[in-house]
């Protein structure tokens, strides 16, 4: 609709033509049907995001609470397991240890399931790689 300039109004006689190809789909871009071979590795990436998502979330959780509290930053990044030794132990609460031991807990809970994806994501993606490194 916002194509169509002026009111917006379907009930209008100068733009209802314009409106019944809009909806029709005539006004749509055309859509492209990914190959059969890339299809598998394409859904595995969209299963891939799920898993990452609640990853993403409390991986920022923990920086968030360290500015929150005034903490000084710890200066690595928490992706790395190496990195995550002691980091609830920092915060002088202990509520906020153990709710920061819970998020690094199911950080390394889902670990295992997002490394098999991310395995099948690398053996399946390399068999589409034009130029292979």
């Amino acid at each position: 609709m916002k194509a169509i300039h002026g009111g917006k109004a379907t009930h209008e006689t100068i733009d209802a033509p314009q409106i019944a190809v809009w909806r029709r789909g005539g006004r749509l871009p055309q859509a492209s049907v990914a190959p059969a071979a890339l299809r598998a590795t394409r859904d595995v990436l969209r299963r891939r995001m799920p898993l990452m998502r609640p990853r993403a979330a409390l991986l920022a959780h923990i920086p968030h609470t360290h500015r929150q509290d005034h903490l000084p930053e710890s200066g690595t990044k928490l992706a790395s397991k190496a990195h995550r030794q002691g980091v609830a132990e920092r915060f002088p609460e202990p509520a906020v240890q153990k709710r920061s031991a819970v998020a690094l807990a199911l950080i390394d809970h889902d670990a295992s399931r997002l490394r098999d994806v991310e395995l099948g994501i690398l053996t399946t993606a390399q068999q589409h790689d034009s130029t292979p490194r």
